[in-house]
């Protein structure tokens, strides 16, 4: 608080991180009403491959850290996962998910396309 006082334009970006956690928030919470775990799983994946606009975007995530993001159990995730890669969205490299789809991955999560 004392910073904030000292330098009052510090507030303007603690209330913007602020907002943009309460947003994430909110969205994740949304997620878990509206969509079935393979679209948390689509929309997490969606939001680790960021603005990339490369045809193949590595993510360094294992399955127990990604079931821990969208909700669910490693098995269940496993599950979606071996789905996605059937239908040629990604593929599993050890450790890393190599995402080859985004647009299928967005479509599936219920996101609008860019």
């Amino acid at each position: 608080m004392e910073l904030v006082h000292s330098n009052p334009r510090i507030l303007d970006a603690v209330m913007r991180s602020l907002g943009a956690l309460i947003r994430r928030l909110t969205e994740q919470n949304a997620d878990h009403v509206f969509l079935d775990l393979p679209g948390r799983v689509a929309k997490t994946l969606v939001r680790l491959a960021g603005e990339s606009q490369a045809p193949m975007i590595t993510i360094e995530l294992n399955q127990s850290q990604l079931a821990e993001m969208a909700g669910g159990s490693r098995q269940s995730v496993n599950q979606a996962i071996g789905s996605f890669a059937n239908r040629g969205w990604l593929r599993t490299e050890g450790r890393r998910i190599v995402v080859t789809d985004v647009p299928a991955l967005r479509r599936r999560a219920g996101m609008n396309e860019r």
